[in-house]
């Protein structure tokens, strides 16, 4: 099994990744943040976040090589 795709985009800081989904209007932005988030906080690992948001482990990492492209921006469809 490849190793995961780190996080390392640092424009937004962890307590900022978890209160932004509380104020984005987006629901699939929000929820790609919050999956993110959560990773970063050490809570849930990729898989658990796959099958909780009812994703694949792929589409996760793209979630996060958009993200660590991109910032917030790269989040949205």
């Amino acid at each position: 099994m490849p190793a995961a795709i780190p996080i390392n985009n640092e424009a937004l800081s962890k307590d900022e990744l978890e209160e932004l989904p509380r104020k984005c209007p987006a629901t699939r932005v929000r929820k790609r943040l919050r999956g993110i988030a959560l990773i970063l906080e050490g809570k849930l690992s990729r898989l658990q976040i796959g099958q909780n948001f009812k994703v694949g482990v792929q589409t996760f990492c793209d979630w996060v090589n958009r993200y660590n492209a991109e910032g917030l921006s790269g989040l949205y469809d």
